[in-house]
């Protein structure tokens, strides 16, 4: 039995099988911190001739995207996007799986607010392996962020949403083990967030002429 059901806002969603980035396509990196941290690198990895934007909401989860944030949703809807990457997750697999559980009917109002943006093309970007590996109240622990983070991927493929899974790809995070790393110095080489911007893009369908910068 599924733990979750398919969402009729997400098959809408879903983008065809012969769905690809098109030359002049505008791109939204729409989420949390993560998504604030991604959208520093992915200008590097994306093709010239794709307009790029990033609205992020530090802290923002499934929830409060599907409740508030209605400045960001202005600012989604004034892009006008062809394809949308969704990072969202890191915050809400780090309550646990209880939360997560409760999740399914924000999930629903969060994605049929998204498909009034009219975007051709949705895939939400799976956050990687997060989790602080001690005990600690001041930290996203693994003990709630990993069971929570495998039953958030759930709720998003039960969709029908294609889901980036980065769960198994190395990537080098802060010390905080929740957010991909950056320089914060000339000669740093802390290049997490760049790992997983050009890990996703590659995931990413595209046609002939939208390979190549």
């Amino acid at each position: 039995m599924k733990r979750f059901p398919v969402l009729l806002a997400a098959i809408l969603l879903a983008p065809a099988a012969s769905a690809a980035v098109q030359p002049g396509d505008r791109v939204l990196l729409l989420g949390d911190s993560e998504a604030f941290l991604l959208s520093q690198d992915f200008p590097a990895v994306l093709p010239k001739d794709v307009t790029f934007k990033s609205v992020a909401f530090p802290g923002s989860s499934v929830i409060s995207w599907s409740e508030r944030q209605a400045r960001e949703w202005s600012l989604v809807f004034s892009f006008r996007p062809q394809v949308i990457l969704v990072s969202l997750g890191a915050n809400d697999a780090c309550q646990g799986p209880f939360v997560v559980r409760n999740e399914p009917p924000f999930l629903t109002r969060f994605l049929a607010k998204l498909r009034r943006v009219g975007a051709r093309e949705v895939y939400w970007v799976g956050p990687p392996k997060i989790g602080y590996p001690r005990e600690d109240r001041r930290q996203c622990t693994a003990s709630r962020a990993v069971p929570g983070l495998k039953l958030f991927a759930e709720m998003i493929r039960a969709t029908a949403v294609p889901y980036l899974d980065a769960r198994e790809v190395e990537i080098d995070m802060w010390d905080d083990k929740l957010h991909c790393s950056r320089p914060q110095f000339p000669g740093d080489t802390h290049h997490g967030c760049l790992t997983w911007a050009t890990w996703i893009w590659n995931q990413v369908p595209k046609s002939s002429q939208a390979e190549s910068r």
